[in-house]
């Protein structure tokens, strides 16, 4: 399963061999544990073998579809049924899941963002449906042409939208680019069911580099613009089970250390007494080194408190403090409010 799993990630471009980040000497011991003894928040109910995918119903008429790696959200309103995201490891299994649970059609198609790893099936939808996206997805997707995933046949522009699609309502919001420019977030009120995409892993630390997150910044500020919804399900595109409020609370808390303990790492390596090892030649030896240990001095402190938690605490801690160092480097963390008047 391991060797899949990797087979699967490079394939997709996750993985880059022979350019992880420096780790603990005994990173491989520890995250060989991570898969054999996940703790009990990552742990779901089984994948159904015989079909490949899980579908639970979430909500009176909301149901979420996984293969365990990904997951796609429907709602069946009294005007046909929508789905959000569609993602080709699922394929045309969400399609089935769907004629399974309702006669309705498919009448509209969210996409909570661009990336062809959570919409790139939305064409096994007939071309008369509804697509709906934010005005920069839009513009990617008509700039990539990918037969994949056709262009919207609507766009939003506000800040907040709501639409009512039968008797359903669904808010599509774009509070900042927290993933990739032009992100939803979709919340079904009346449901209470919020999803948005590659921030928050439910029971386990987030994939690789803070999931590749184009704005670290808005990765970091998104935890609190997403506990500002009135929710109990959340679903986060990935993995098996759907998440809850607390599973966004404990992210956040994740976020907040791993900036403490990168910071800590800052002041606790020296960069000179490094530069007395490297020497000033190779420049890009002295920096990278430098980097390299402030990252194992926060990845030191986390999984001290984090491994057993969360799954994957020792497979992607590593990356996460090399992305988070390198972030307070460059950007540095924004300022408190200013004061009224001030």
């Amino acid at each position: 399963m391991r060797r899949q799993l990797r087979h699967l990630a490079l394939a997709c471009g996750l993985l880059a061999a022979g350019q992880l980040p420096a780790q603990p000497t005994d990173w491989l011991a520890r995250a060989e544990r991570d898969w054999s003894d996940l703790p009990a928040t990552a742990q779901d109910q089984p994948i159904p073998q015989d079909r490949g995918i899980l579908v639970r119903q979430v909500a009176p008429g909301v149901h979420m579809v996984t293969d365990g790696l990904y997951q796609a959200l429907f709602a069946v309103t009294k005007a046909g049924v929508v789905v959000i995201d569609a993602p080709p490891s699922i394929g045309k299994r969400l399609g089935q899941a769907i004629a399974e649970t309702t006669s309705l059609p498919v009448t509209t198609v969210i996409y909570t963002h661009s990336h062809i790893d959570h919409i790139g099936a939305a064409d096994q939808f007939p071309a008369s449906v509804n697509r709906i996206a934010s005005a920069e997805t839009n513009a990617k997707l008509a700039r990539l042409a990918d037969p994949a995933r056709p262009v919207p046949t609507r766009v939003v522009t506000g800040r907040r939208n709501s639409l009512r699609i039968g008797d359903m309502e669904f808010r599509l919001d774009q509070p900042g680019a927290f993933h990739e420019p032009g992100n939803l977030i979709v919340h079904l009120p009346a449901a209470r069911v919020l999803m948005m995409v590659d921030i928050v892993y439910p029971g386990w630390v987030p994939f690789t580099n803070l999931g590749m997150a184009e704005d670290v910044q808005g990765f970091i500020d998104a935890h609190d613009v997403l506990l500002g919804y009135d929710f109990d399900v959340f679903v986060g595109g990935h993995l098996s089970r759907p998440g809850t409020r607390e599973d966004v609370v404990v992210a956040r808390r994740y976020v907040d250390d791993l900036i403490a303990a990168a910071r800590k790492g800052q002041r606790e390596v020296d960069f000179m007494g490094v530069a007395r090892e490297t020497g000033f030649a190779n420049r890009w030896l002295l920096v990278k080194t430098w980097m390299d240990r402030v990252a194992d001095v926060c990845t030191r402190d986390m999984l001290a408190k984090w491994e057993g938690k969360l799954g994957g605490a020792a497979v992607s801690t590593p990356g996460h403090c090399w992305i988070m160092q390198e972030h307070l480097n460059i950007n540095g963390l924004p300022g408190p409010p200013a004061k009224p008047g001030g």
